[in-house]
């Protein structure tokens, strides 16, 4: 190396232009000295003005980055699982060490799983402990991790921070630009996931970043205060109204925020609400009151006692066909032989139930959500063995109806769907739970099969709770 080097420089200093040459005369000198193609290519891919002999000699001698060895596709695919159950179980020496190590040959810190289509922060900031959650998704950003990636539900890994209350990652995301206002597929925002579970922290630092506590959902047209009202959360509903959450807003059935607490028996929470209904009712009603003069008062007050006053009617019709008014005294008979729709009638506001009158459009909104869920997993991978009734001829699997004494699959619910032959979301839930109990009833848990049943499974729970279903229904 030491002649070739000497002979380059003696060729150099014969070559040179006032001390320096240019790209071609280096070409010239590197091909009398038969230096391979490659090699010039690379030294003068580096040249980009006349060079002196110093910068000659530092081109010839550079020392070359070692070479990696070509890793094989069944070892990255190796590596790439061990990198991400460490990312999983927050190892962060082995994360670090991976990430170091194959970075730069395999793109580890953005790796999509198919499944999901979620890279490693979605891994990350589950982690068991949130330190360890907090050094491997900073790791990972370090090395080039793009923390605004959405998965397959359009949601960032804010969404998971705030479901699960952890402080430190959000304001480490804050800092980085993420919003506290973007929506997933369904038009949540990560304000729906920390009132349904009560994170008390993530709420407040949530409100105080500017996140809007009456955006409304693609699902039922439901803000965040109806999530949290379902599950009882108190101190989440308190600070969504403190921060100006409409509790008057109906959603998609009509109903508000009240209703829901009122039928899932949140009696803290529904007292809470009234209380802030009637509130919030006050002072839009004080805000009107100021905004108008004592002569629109008195003008107001006049068309309101000008208006026609409906009196009602009970009418009997006796078997004759003839109709007549019902006096007090047919009345006090009859409330004493029929004394519920006696009830009825005096006071039907407080008989007739709000669930009552709405049933009909929340039970199309169930059926809408739950074909979405269906055409979502018949796309997995992991379904093919769910799509139709099992093929004991063709699986050679003889004995399956002996065992399985209900089958189900996804191809008969799609059906039963379309043919509105389910009352009611849980109808629905329960064939859909079947198909997964079946499997695990007839492969076990540890074949190819039964792993799929269960990774299905969990896919169907999750996205029951994306779509702000309690998967224990």
């Amino acid at each position: 190396m030491d002649s070739i080097l000497h002979q380059a420089l003696m060729r150099f200093d014969i070559a040179a232009n006032d001390g320096k040459v240019n790209a071609e005369q280096v070409i010239s000198i590197l091909q009398s000295l038969n230096y391979n193609p490659q090699d010039i290519t690379k030294i003068v891919s580096q040249i980009t003005a006349d060079i002196d002999v110093n910068q000659f000699k530092e081109l010839l001698t550079q020392k070359e980055e070692p070479k990696q060895d070509r890793l094989s596709t069944s070892q990255i695919r190796q590596i790439e699982d061990e990198f991400r159950q460490a990312v999983k179980y927050g190892n962060v020496d082995k994360v670090l060490q991976y990430l170091n190590k194959y970075q730069n040959q395999i793109d580890l810190a953005n790796k999509m799983e198919p499944q999901n289509r979620q890279i490693p922060t979605y891994d990350a900031v589950q982690a068991p402990a949130e330190y360890q959650a907090y050094l491997i998704l900073k790791t990972l950003y370090e090395h080039g991790s793009d923390i605004h990636y959405r998965d397959a539900m359009q949601q960032s890994i804010m969404f998971y921070i705030c479901r699960d209350g952890r402080c430190q990652l959000f304001d480490f995301l804050i800092s980085k630009g993420l919003s506290v206002n973007e929506q997933d597929q369904n038009g949540q925002t990560p304000i729906f996931y920390a009132a349904r579970e009560n994170k008390v922290e993530i709420l407040q630092r949530l409100i105080q970043n500017g996140a809007n506590v009456n955006h409304r959902d693609k699902i039922l047209d439901q803000t965040a205060l109806f999530y949290s009202a379902k599950e009882g959360q108190f101190q989440a509903c308190q600070l969504l109204i403190d921060a100006g959450c409409k509790i008057s807003h109906q959603d998609a059935t009509k109903k508000t925020a009240v209703a829901y607490a009122k039928k899932f028996n949140r009696k803290e929470v529904y007292d809470l609400l009234i209380l802030g209904a009637q509130r919030q009712k006050d002072e839009t009603n004080q805000k009107r009151d100021d905004g108008h003069s004592k002569i629109e008062q008195k003008i107001n007050r006049k068309k309101n006692k000008d208006l026609p006053k409906f009196q009602y009617k009970i009418m009997h019709i006796d078997e004759k066909g003839l109709s007549k008014e019902v006096t007090n005294e047919d009345f006090e008979k009859f409330s004493q032989e029929f004394p519920e729709i006696a009830k009825l009638l005096i006071n039907p506001d407080d008989t007739i139930d709000e669930a009552m009158i709405s049933s009909i459009k929340e039970d199309q909104m169930w059926d809408k959500i739950a074909k979405k869920i269906l055409n979502q997993l018949w796309k997995l991978k992991q379904s093919v063995y769910f799509l139709e009734p099992v093929d004991v001829n063709r699986y050679q699997i003889l004995d399956y109806y002996d065992i399985v004494r209900n089958p189900m699959d996804f191809g008969t619910i799609k059906s039963k769907l379309s043919n509105n032959q389910y009352r009611c979301l849980k109808e629905f839930h329960i064939d859909m739970l079947l198909v997964f109990d079946n499997c695990v009833l007839y492969n076990g848990i540890h074949s190819e099969v039964g792993q799929a049943g269960i990774k299905v499974k969990q896919d169907y729970l999750l996205m029951l709770e994306q779509n702000g279903i309690n998967k224990n229904l």
